[in-house]
């Protein structure tokens, strides 16, 4: 079977320019920092670890929510309970595995988590246009762009159902701090006994750039310096993605090659 579409990357300035003449579209990003690494969810790579056989997936997917729910208690337990999509986000949150991709609208944002261990990443790109007009049935995801539709009544026929192959941007309609911050949106497949991938796949159109696009950055160190350095001169760090004594803490793992400078003077 042929890949998606893929662009090789090798300056921080190059990288910047496609992003920019990309124009007429609104994509969707996210880094990843292993050129290798598949679109796949950590609920996935976790029933893979374990062999769960694909018509049992969906059944331990729902006992995991079904736990979490029972052991959370905090302001927002009521939502937790009441709102499908809103529990599994926070379960993301809190690094339980969950069918959700986390994607950022901001090309720089993707390209920072790419790059974060100063190696050739990727980036992924989706077009939000191309993955709206594959969106089916229709009547559902109709009801889920308006606020009142927003909640179980459409996310559990479209998605705990495992009924259908796609892949879809979704967010709660109440967002937790860290997606505010990161400008997040979560990829979410319509079926998880099967790859994440081939619920990519199943939606006509998924092998042409125009759609979806795998740009590696195949960065040197001095152009991984670059990078960071454009990054840090936009506010985005470990510490302001972060937010927090750990994120700060991280953010000074990027800041080296800044105290190098301040070194060397």
């Amino acid at each position: 079977m042929s890949d998606f579409a893929e662009k090789i990357i090798h300056t921080w300035q190059e990288y910047v320019d496609d992003i920019a003449q990309r124009t007429g579209s609104i994509w969707v990003y996210r880094g990843q920092s292993k050129s290798s690494w598949k679109l796949q969810s950590s609920l996935e790579r976790s029933l893979d670890a374990f062999e769960i056989r694909p018509g049992d997936r969906i059944g331990v997917e729902k006992h995991m929510i079904r736990d979490f729910r029972r052991r959370y208690k905090g302001p927002d337990e009521e939502l937790v309970r009441s709102d499908t999509l809103y529990c599994v986000a926070l379960m993301q949150h809190y690094g339980a595995p969950t069918r959700l991709l986390d994607f950022t609208y901001s090309p720089f944002i993707a390209a920072f988590f790419a790059l974060a261990k100063v190696t050739q990443g990727i980036v992924w790109m989706l077009n939000t246009e191309w993955i709206f007009k594959r969106r089916v049935p229709k009547a559902l995801f109709n009801k889920r762009d308006h606020d009142g539709g927003r909640d179980d009544t459409t996310f559990l026929p479209l998605y705990m159902e495992d009924r259908c192959e796609f892949a879809n941007l979704e967010n709660p309609f109440v967002l937790n701090e860290r997606l505010v911050v990161q400008q997040g949106a979560f990829l979410c497949p319509g079926s998880i006994s099967v790859p994440f991938e081939q619920n990519v796949r199943s939606m006509e159109g998924w092998d042409d750039s125009a759609h979806v696009t795998k740009l590696v950055l195949d960065f040197d160190k001095t152009q991984c310096k670059a990078a960071y350095h454009s990054l840090m001169g936009m506010n985005i760090s470990s510490a302001s993605l972060f937010p927090g004594l750990d994120g700060y803490s991280r953010s000074l793992r990027e800041r080296i090659t800044l105290y190098e400078g301040l070194t060397q003077k």
